[in-house]
């Protein structure tokens, strides 16, 4: 399915055809067991593809479309890590009622857009904060304004 790399820790995300997602932490140094799948062990990792170790007298089946491969040596398969497209968040909306973007390149931009059309009366000035400002006419005897950036209160002379 795919790695990631945090400082100096390796994790592989396997999928299992079932749709079950394992994270495994590799290590350079030796191979990792997958938990939860008896002799099952990553054995090895580069750029783009992982090996992986099976028991003996399991029979290795190439599945190409889905990046599968069997290596010759070995009980040892090969899993080809294709990078994926990114995903957006789509609307109900069609591209067509969707607004205009400003910055098409920009995904938050996009999704802004969607969010939008799906729901016009929240546009981005409506759900702005608008602090609480006291008019001086407002203002009893004896107290006096003191304005912050989150709004206006009263306090005493």
């Amino acid at each position: 399915n795919g790695t990631s790399r945090i400082g100096d820790i390796q994790i592989a995300h396997l999928q299992h055809r079932s749709g079950e997602t394992v994270a495994v932490q590799i290590t350079e140094a030796a191979s990792t067991a997958i938990p939860g799948y008896q002799g099952f062990a990553v054995t090895g990792f580069a750029a783009g593809n992982v090996r992986i170790s099976y028991p003996a007298g399991n029979p290795c089946m190439e599945f190409l479309d889905a990046g599968v491969s069997c290596e010759s040596t070995g009980n040892t398969a090969r899993l080809e890590l294709r990078t994926g497209e990114v995903q957006v968040a789509r609307s109900a909306a069609t591209e067509e009622s969707a607004p205009a973007v400003d910055n098409p390149d920009n995904p938050f931009a996009r999704i802004r857009a969607a969010n939008a059309a799906d729901n016009p009366a929240s546009e981005p000035e409506s759900q702005r904060f608008r602090p609480r400002r006291i008019p001086p006419e407002d203002v009893p005897e004896g107290m006096r304004v003191i304005s912050t950036p989150f709004g206006d209160r009263l306090v005493q002379e």
